[in-house]
């Protein structure tokens, strides 16, 4: 697991608070899931569980259940399978859950913060003033990122990034959610969580 590195990352992000991203696939894999209660302690049911995605330690497969109940990390087909989840469902709840998206990213948004990128691995959070609307916070940053010759980034995960570079372009970068099925596995769009952070392994 990576260790984030509080010092070198950008300590305040723009939230979004009236949308959470894949809520309804969450809340259907959730619902399978819930039929193999985890009582701390790896039950015959977890046991089995634990057999289909063949894993022999408890607490890596709780933390990884954990990432896969809430859509953290790539689905193995075989967890899917065995907690009954149906595929075409799943789909499906996803299909809605880009229609909330879509409605989401209308919404006029006023960002109090930016990220300011000082150097390869090292970012800073400055304030946006009270009262900025996005549009009218992308000019502010603008003029920043102008003057001072850095880069920066208007984040609001897990709708979207502004990029904004100091020759004055402004790139948009959206994170709708998508669902990708391969042999093995269901996984999901990037949605940008982890922009201006810096971790190790």
């Amino acid at each position: 697991m990576s260790k984030v590195i509080p010092q070198l990352s950008a300590r305040e992000i723009n939230r979004c608070e009236d949308y959470e991203r894949l809520f309804h696939a969450k809340r259907y894999i959730g619902q399978k899931s819930s039929l193999y209660k985890d009582t701390g302690k790896p039950t015959e049911p977890i046991l089995e569980l634990m057999k289909a995605v063949n894993y022999s330690k408890y607490n890596k497969f709780k933390e990884h259940r954990r990432q896969w109940d809430s859509c953290e990390k790539s689905i193995p087909l075989a967890y899917l399978r065995a907690i009954d989840a149906d595929i075409e469902i799943l789909k499906f709840t996803v299909s809605v859950d880009q229609e909330e998206y879509e409605n989401a990213a209308q919404i006029i948004t006023y960002p109090k913060h930016f990220m300011v990128r000082l150097m390869a691995a090292f970012y800073q959070s400055l304030k946006i003033p009270d009262g900025m609307s996005e549009n009218d916070a992308v000019g502010y940053v603008k003029e920043f990122s102008r003057e001072k010759r850095l880069r920066c980034c208007i984040a609001t995960p897990p709708l979207k990034s502004i990029f904004i570079e100091p020759d004055g372009k402004v790139n948009y970068i959206y994170y709708r959610p998508e669902i990708k099925i391969s042999k093995n596995e269901v996984s999901f769009s990037y949605d940008g969580r982890d922009i201006g952070t810096v971790a190790i392994k």
